[in-house]
């Protein structure tokens, strides 16, 4: 028959090892899924901050005016264009005098100074909100969208995270490891509690009659 504590230290010794290989393979799990956890939260922040930056650098004053004046630059082209429309052209009558020629390239000459002047005053009134509301604002609902999302999607991955720790602090939980440990030390507590072996036999001294067993 083997010897019980043999076997109880050999269950202990394997149990103890398998639970060892337990623990390293969850502190790995963890590891992995916090390393994944913390680099997703950075690449979301990155996107989130770009998006900001780019919405605060169509506001900072270099690319505001650079903005304005394209706007306004824009607009002007639109408002002169009409000007063909806008003005009539007219002339002197034919056979008309030299003066009264001049006088009427002078006076359209001079409306269509006038009419420029009023082209470049509403061009440069209208080229701010014209700037705000091609660039400036549909940049910060893009950057407002990005950061909610981003957010939302950080909020996810802490969730995801909080279960997937779980998952690795299971797989240090090792049942099997536990029942060899256990089951170890109960064959290790039997067998020092446990005879030596034998069979006990008794003997009586014949001159003091005291009786002494011997195994």
């Amino acid at each position: 028959m083997c010897d019980p504590v043999i076997i109880g230290a050999t269950l202990m010794a394997a149990g103890t090892a398998k639970q060892n290989s337990s623990s390293r393979k969850a502190a790995r799990a963890r590891s992995s899924y916090k390393n994944n956890y913390y680099a997703l939260n950075d690449a979301l922040m990155n996107e989130a901050g770009a998006a900001q930056k780019t919405s605060q650098d169509t506001m900072e004053k270099p690319a505001f005016d650079e903005g304005v004046a394209e706007q306004y630059q824009k607009l002007l082209e639109g408002f002169t264009g009409n000007n063909r429309s806008v003005l009539p052209t007219t002339s002197a009558a034919a056979g008309a005098p030299a003066i009264v020629q001049n006088e009427n390239d002078l006076r359209m000459a001079q409306a269509a100074a006038t009419k420029l002047d009023l082209d470049k005053g509403l061009a440069d009134l209208n080229s701010v909100s014209n700037y705000l509301t091609t660039t400036v604002n549909p940049q910060l609902n893009n950057s407002r969208a990005t950061t909610g999302m981003t957010g939302g999607f950080q909020r996810g991955n802490a969730s995801v995270l909080g279960t997937e720790l779980e998952a690795a602090n299971a797989l240090a939980n090792d049942q099997l490891a536990q029942l060899m440990i256990a089951g170890g030390q109960t064959a290790m507590g039997y067998g020092l509690m446990a005879p030596t072996g034998g069979t006990p036999v008794p003997w009586t001294n014949p001159d003091t009659k005291q009786v002494t067993t011997f195994l």
